[in-house]
């Protein structure tokens, strides 16, 4: 049974994934980078496309959120040249611990 329910789960998420590449594919050879707008919707499309691809790897729909949030919070530091090591580190660092208090809450 619990197999089952698990390639549903899969199933939902595959179109999801291909939609989620799709646009980003149509923003990223479509638009030119300096238009107003296409910024926000480039990172929404990231978010939507790692957090998709995320949960199919991961099989975990928690986990592939979290990566996507990382991803794109790490894009956006790099949009504002505030990319550095140590920001990188500490990102990965509250990643990690918001995954461990998830994780021992729902046991």
């Amino acid at each position: 049974m619990a197999k089952v329910i698990h390639t549903r789960r899969k199933r939902r998420l595959i179109p999801l994934a291909i939609v989620s590449w799709l646009c980003l594919g149509t923003i990223i050879f479509v638009f030119p980078p300096h238009t107003t707008g296409v910024l926000m919707l480039f990172i929404i499309c990231i978010f939507s496309a790692v957090a998709s691809l995320g949960a199919l790897l991961l099989t975990n729909v928690r986990r592939g959120l979290l990566l996507a949030t990382g991803v794109s919070i790490m894009l956006v530091l790099r949009i504002m040249a505030l990319d550095t090591l140590s920001s990188t580190l500490l990102l990965i660092g509250v990643l990690v611990t918001a995954e461990v208090y998830w994780m021992q809450k729902s046991t």
